[in-house]
């Protein structure tokens, strides 16, 4: 047993000699790497103390200089919960006591891209919940010119944090972006110098400010929901993307290879002019309306000639 113990200490001894013999800048890069491999499969966990960065810093006196002198080690968070219907469930409390936490994870990033998923989807008797949420929310809009990849799911009724112009995203690479407003609260988009986007997937009240073609484009998700806005006495209805909004969003990415439209409610009528769209391989229209149905029969015939998938669908409401 004796025997046994000391094995496992000459082991752990010699482990952290070989650590003590690195320079900061490798030793940090490999924390990078260890803490960060778990999101290139898309296995992101919610923070806790228990969990990298955090627990790395906690070792000893040196690896917490290095954590804290790697900006890249908290350039990353993810944070997903469903459960936030009142200020009183358990979900709601842990995010009360997380946001402040990574708050301070995006102070010590610095300058380094930063790459982040919120999923939230608070009920209405969440006040002090959406309080928080939506601070921490409008500390990163204030860093967009850092956004590398990004996915933000945030439903709440009657929020207005996104009613702002999302623009100088240099460094956007990805944007997944699902939102709900008050119908005086629209989210602009700017990707006029976004110039390496290539991913970019939308549903909410969204309007596209800027038509710069994006080369590095090539994939594209839009989803149309019609909501009952409830802000004012009487119930509006509105939805993003129409058959319009579609086209344009098309028109900026020549290298566009795979695509998703689903337009619920969308009932316009209208030409368009052909769009060429030679790397097009996959691609799925759900139009919702009579009108469009000719024009997709159209637009499948016109741009799908190297698709591998190909379906245009016009569901019956």
């Amino acid at each position: 047993m004796m025997a046994q113990e000391s094995s496992d200490h000459s082991r752990t001894s010699s482990t952290c000699d070989l650590f003590d013999s690195l320079c900061s800048e490798v030793l940090g890069e490999i924390f990078v790497t260890c803490t960060l491999r778990d999101t290139y499969y898309g296995e992101g966990t919610n923070p806790s103390l228990s969990s990298a960065p955090i627990n790395v810093s906690q070792v000893c006196r040196r690896w917490r200089q290095v954590a804290l002198s790697t900006p890249r080690l908290w350039s990353y968070f993810f944070l997903k919960l469903w459960n936030v219907d009142s200020d009183s469930s358990s979900d709601s409390r842990y995010v009360r006591r997380v946001i402040p936490v990574i708050k301070t994870w995006i102070g010590r990033s610095s300058i380094a891209p930063l790459d982040f998923e919120i999923y939230l989807s608070p009920g209405n008797f969440a006040e002090e919940t959406v309080e928080e949420i939506e601070s921490l929310l409008r500390i990163l809009i204030e860093q967009r010119e850092r956004w590398r990849s990004v996915s933000i799911n945030y439903k709440f009724r009657f929020t207005k944090w996104f009613d702002v112009t999302f623009s100088n995203m240099h460094m956007l690479q990805k944007l997944d972006l699902v939102c709900c407003s008050a119908r005086v609260c629209v989210a602009r988009l700017d990707f006029s110098r976004s110039p390496e986007l290539r991913s970019l997937s939308l549903e909410g009240h969204i309007k596209i400010v800027d038509r710069s073609v994006i080369p590095s484009l090539t994939n594209i998700s839009i989803t149309s929901n019609t909501y009952g806005v409830f802000d004012t006495a009487v119930s509006v209805q509105y939805a993003f993307p129409t058959f319009h909004d579609c086209f344009n969003i098309l028109r900026m990415a020549p290298s566009l290879q795979t695509l998703f439209a689903k337009l619920v409610g969308s009932s316009e009528r209208g030409t368009f002019e052909h769009i060429k769209m030679d790397k097009l391989r996959w691609i799925r229209l759900q139009l919702g309306s009579t009108p469009s149905q000719a024009t997709s029969k159209h637009f499948a015939a016109s741009t799908g000639q190297n698709s591998q998938t190909c379906a245009c669908t016009v569901p019956k409401w």
